[in-house]
């Protein structure tokens, strides 16, 4: 590893297509500059995992997890990509009752979005119906709603 200084600063470079390298540096900018050259979903993942091994502060491991959700969210799926982020906020013991509950929290979380929905849907449907019951008609009950006749007309 070579070192370089300039009057103010102190800085090393880092063949970044050495892994072990990057790993051993430990920098945010070495980790991500590797994770950035990859291309398929396993080599990303197992490259995370190695990563994962070495950062032992709950801040940094979370602090890199955001950095990957952002640097990969073109390229991986969104389940990928939070498996990538379990991956990395695990712990044992009471951090691991943290994960879990950030796990729950955000499984809520999806579940309440997808209520609201449904909820929201619901409610179209009982204008849709009250509609039809004031005599408006079914066609433009249709276009304003977005519901097919068969979905109020029961």
């Amino acid at each position: 590893m070579e070192y370089y200084a300039s009057s103010i600063f102190r800085y090393n470079l880092v063949d970044i297509r050495k892994v072990e390298e990057a790993i051993d540096i430990g920098t945010a900018i070495a980790r991500i500059s590797v994770i950035e050259r990859l291309n398929s979903t396993e080599e990303i993942i197992e490259t995370i995992r190695k990563f994962a091994k070495v950062i032992k502060d709950k801040f940094e491991r979370k602090e890199f997890a955001e950095e990957v959700k952002y640097l990969l969210s073109d390229k991986l799926t969104k389940e990928e990509i939070d498996k990538i982020e379990d991956m990395l906020i695990e712990r044992e013991g009471d951090d691991g009752m943290l994960h879990a509950q950030m796990v729950i929290r955000r499984d809520f979380e999806n579940v309440r979005k997808k209520a609201i929905e449904e909820g929201r849907k619901e409610g179209i449907l009982d204008l849709a119906k009250k509609m039809l019951a004031e005599k408006i008609d079914a066609d433009l009950i249709s276009k304003l709603t977005g519901l097919r006749k068969e979905q109020f007309m029961k």
